[in-house]
């Protein structure tokens, strides 16, 4: 975890107002997620990137986070998206939604016996017959949660939601990785260890 300082009273409460911490975490989705080399980072095969090098960069690019300091950030994930992102031994990382290849993300593990996939209804015919694919992400994302699922599925449109037999899938030789407590990750899901469940 990173440290830091509760002395520092520099940072005070009405700095931290004045940032708009959302768009600030947006900034950070796409700089770990999806174009990290706009930013100057280097992400490890864990995708994982320094911290220091992160917020640096941050300043350098938004005029408005100029005075932006890791306490600040850290907060802004703390309060806004604590779920989505890992703070490590002074590295940084998504969990999750990467667009480039991260080969190592999550830890790879047996899964549940059912996992969730939130989607469209008009995405439902392909799927029946192409599978499950990742599309523009790197890995296809799923949950152990159908409330979050549904959650997601919204967001596409009206909302279909895919029950996926993973311990099936995981038999048949199937990779998954767990990226949260209940965001998993995996490659392709055929049709065949999938069925709508409304």
């Amino acid at each position: 975890m990173i440290e830091t300082s509760t002395s520092n009273d520099a940072i005070n409460d009405a700095t931290i107002k004045e940032i708009d911490k959302a768009r600030m975490l947006k900034t950070l989705c796409y700089a770990l997620r999806h174009k990290p080399w706009k930013f100057g980072i280097d992400l490890n095969e864990e995708g994982l990137a320094c911290f220091a090098t992160l917020v640096q960069s941050l300043c350098n690019r938004r005029k408005e986070y100029r005075e932006t300091a890791p306490e600040i950030l850290m907060q802004a994930i703390r309060e806004l998206d604590s779920e989505r992102f890992e703070v490590r031994d002074r590295m940084i990382r998504a969990r999750y939604g990467h667009s480039f290849p991260v080969p190592a993300l999550g830890e790879v593990a047996p899964p549940p016996e059912v996992l969730y996939h939130g989607t469209s209804l008009e995405c439902v015919s392909s799927i029946k017959e192409d599978g499950l694919l990742s599309v523009d992400r790197y890995f296809l994302h799923l949950t152990s949660s159908r409330e979050y699922a549904a959650n997601v599925g919204t967001a596409k449109g009206e909302v279909c939601i895919l029950r996926v037999r993973a311990m099936l899938a995981y038999e048949a030789g199937i990779v998954f990785r767990r990226a949260t407590p209940h965001v998993w990750l995996t490659s392709l899901l055929p049709a065949k260890f999938l069925e709508a469940s409304g």
